[in-house]
């Protein structure tokens, strides 16, 4: 459990280096890598109690990179928004779409 919020914080920090980028993939890799921390941390709760500063700043940057991600959104396609989610173990899931199927 230790320095499990300083790897968030560097993990962070590597999506913001993507976003900046325009690097998808790279962002999309550190999304998953979060999610898979965060999934295999039994306690996270006492981990950002013993790390209020840093808590603070990784709270920063999420705000930030979540404006920046926004902004790509509606600029760059890139970063077009998908309908794929990820799961808790860090996969990414496609939701079955629904299709018309037209005879010609």
């Amino acid at each position: 459990m230790d320095g499990i919020i300083e790897t968030l914080l560097r993990l962070e920090g590597a999506k913001h280096k993507a976003l900046i980028d325009g690097d998808a993939p790279a962002y999309d890799e550190h999304v998953r890598s979060q999610l898979h921390l965060l999934d295999s941390t039994p306690d996270f709760r006492a981990a950002a109690r013993q790390s209020p500063h840093s808590i603070a700043a990784l709270s920063k940057l999420i705000q930030h990179n979540t404006a920046l991600f926004l902004n790509l959104l509606s600029t760059s396609p890139a970063f077009v928004f998908s309908q794929n989610g990820y799961t808790s173990n860090g996969t990414v899931e496609t939701p079955v779409k629904n299709r018309i199927a037209v005879e010609g």
